[in-house]
């Protein structure tokens, strides 16, 4: 949520053309083979032994994709045989099982990058006005071109940069209405839950009329911001988006099979190349509650041994969707599950959001924010999008199908809520919480003893100056400083996993560069550090990011350490980042990335 990337989307027929003769064969790539191996180094495993410490290792041998032998040099070599590689990493560097990342949204990411042609981005610290100029150049551009718009769409731009010195809201429809008023616009933030667009879009959604009269302004769980006028600004945020008709404007923007396999294609080789062995995507079903593009793709690829890392992927349930019958979500998402299982791909995830943004007045709160005006977004608790009871029964049918619930929870009361839904499911589902802004101590408790997973973004604990000031306006103390917290969870005895929410950064934030906020709570030796007390130390960090990763998606028994008996899943590493200079964790390179004994990337 630091950085900022905007696309901008027109419909357009896209034609996939090709000069090559129909009855050419098309070549297709050869699997990769596992290979046989023993590597000498400096070996993290993440296994823990009967003394709380954690077990480091000088080799490791790999035979037929797993991990036969873990721990001296000499005792190693006695399994070398005739043809079997032998990798020497002594020198310098360090060997790690492949990382975790517990939440993000890969697919979206490098899915959305083969639509570029119709694209543009924008770098953090972007203003109101340049917003604003780059959708009136694509726009007029467009009409100089003669090419028709049906609309535009736009995402990526961060609300905390779009307000005044006072804090005010800057975005206005009237401002879009002065760029066109014929054709609908629709600008999101880069993190989903506000949208702002023009009259045309809000007539088209039958929102207003043609004279602007107000047909429709109320939703339980939305928030529709006003003028000092008392007239709609054009912001709609949380499941106010609903009324913008989503699912219509998501199918219209649906990618082509070749960009869906194309996205993918591109999401695993950069994801190798970071060490990512194991994600779970946010987001599967992102063009539609009943698109199943993502999945088919997925599992086909997994079908001709094409995918080189696992993938859970979760059904979520978008603030668009029809919510008042919740349960048909639940029967189709078990139905995906059964339908695309594979050994590598793991549709086992039902998503939810049980709030929006603490930093946007969306966040659940148990203490009420600091604007308490009438009209004001930032007013009251913020908006818990589902109620206790419902909550309660989504989880228990979703577990009872067999789904893990996978839930966004980012103030402290939409995480209590969350944790008092799960105390109605099943424990060993491992029901995840996502994000975690702030919890309330009181809570960490429930957390360890109901079994419940936490994915920390870990890359989020500090501020920028601009937030500081801002969350200090909407904040009552400690909220403001208490922030995203992750040495409370391992003091408690929770095994968190760290997640980036990529691509809510603006494009990845790799691994180590993550390890380097999470161990200083700063992104430079500069910044502000919010709370010292939630630091975590390198050992720590290297646990959420493997084992803890692995645990949080049922993986553990298989993969997330380097021990015997498990897949040979591990990355090797060109600096010790256990002992190097922390703020030169964020160089850290991938020389090798290894998948069940497979070597999958190599720099």
């Amino acid at each position: 949520m630091k950085k900022v990337f905007l696309a901008v989307m027109a419909v357009a027929a896209i034609a996939l053309t090709g000069c090559k003769d129909k009855n050419e064969p098309t070549p297709q790539p050869q699997p990769i083979p596992a290979k046989d191996m023993v590597v000498y180094g400096d070996i993290y495993t993440a296994e823990v032994d009967n003394d709380g410490n954690y077990v480091r290792a000088k080799a490791l041998v790999v035979k037929d994709g797993k991990f036969v032998y873990v721990g001296t040099e000499d005792s190693a070599k006695t399994y070398i045989t005739d043809g079997m590689e032998v990798i020497d990493c002594t020198e310098k560097g360090l060997i790690i099982p492949g990382i975790t990342d517990g939440h993000a949204h890969y697919l979206l990411k490098y899915i959305n990058q083969q639509m570029k042609e119709n694209a543009l981005q924008f770098e953090e610290d972007q203003n109101y006005e340049l917003v604003l100029e780059k959708v009136r150049d694509f726009v007029n551009t467009a009409k100089n071109n003669g090419r028709h718009l049906d609309y535009v769409y736009g995402e990526g731009y961060n609300p905390i940069m779009l307000r005044d010195s006072m804090g005010k809201d800057l975005r206005h429809r009237k401002d879009l209405d002065a760029i066109t008023t014929e054709i609908p616009i629709f600008l999101t933030g880069y993190d989903h839950h506000s949208t702002l667009v023009n009259t045309r879009a809000m007539i088209n959604a039958g929102i207003v009329d043609e004279k602007d009269n107000v047909l429709r302004d109320k939703i339980a769980g939305g928030f529709i911001s006003l003028d000092d006028q008392g007239k709609m600004t054009g912001v709609f945020s949380e499941r106010a988006m609903s009324l913008l008709q989503g699912p219509g404007l998501k199918n219209k923007m649906h990618p082509t099979s070749a960009q869906v396999i194309q996205g993918i294609d591109s999401m695993q080789k950069s994801l190798l190349a970071l060490g990512i062995t194991n994600i779970i995507e946010g987001w599967a079903n992102n063009y539609g509650a009943d698109d199943e593009s993502v999945f088919q793709t997925l599992k086909s690829m997994d079908s001709r041994n094409e995918l080189y890392m696992n993938v859970s992927l979760t059904y979520e349930i978008e603030p668009w969707f029809n919510n008042n019958e919740p349960d048909c979500y639940v029967d189709n998402a078990a139905l995906v599950q059964k339908r695309y299982q594979s050994k590598h791909v793991h549709p086992d995830y039902l998503k939810l959001f049980m709030d929006g943004c603490v930093e946007m007045g969306t966040g659940f709160l148990l203490t009420p924010y600091n604007q308490n005006t009438k009209d004001s977004i930032f007013s009251g608790h913020g908006t818990a999008l589902w109620s206790q009871e419902a909550m309660d029964n989504l989880v228990m049918k979703a577990n009872e199908k067999g789904l893990t619930v996978h839930t966004h929870a980012m103030g402290d009361g939409a995480v209590r809520r969350t944790i008092e839904a799960y105390k109605k499911g099943n424990r060993e589902r491992r029901n995840a919480i996502v994000h975690l802004r702030n919890v309330d101590p009181a809570d960490y408790q429930a957390i360890k003893d109901y079994n419940i997973a936490v994915a920390s973004n870990m890359n989020w604990h500090c501020l920028t100056q601009e937030e500081e000031k801002h969350l200090k306006d909407i904040l009552p103390y400690p909220y403001y400083e208490k922030a995203y917290p992750i040495q409370s969870f391992f003091k408690h005895g929770i095994l968190v996993s760290q997640c980036t929410d990529t691509p809510a950064d603006n494009g990845i934030r790799d691994p180590f560069y993550c390890m380097m906020v999470a161990i200083t709570g700063a992104y430079e030796p500069s910044s502000y550090i919010s709370d010292k007390d939630e630091i975590i130390d390198r050992y720590q960090f290297l646990q959420a990011a493997t084992y803890n990763g692995a645990w949080q998606l049922h993986l553990e028994k298989e993969r997330g350490s380097i021990k015997e008996g498990k897949y040979a899943d591990f990355v090797i590493l060109d600096q010790n980042v256990l002992t190097c200079d922390a703020q030169d964790l964020r160089n850290t390179q991938v020389i090798k990335t290894f998948f069940e004994g497979k070597e999958v990337y190599s720099r």
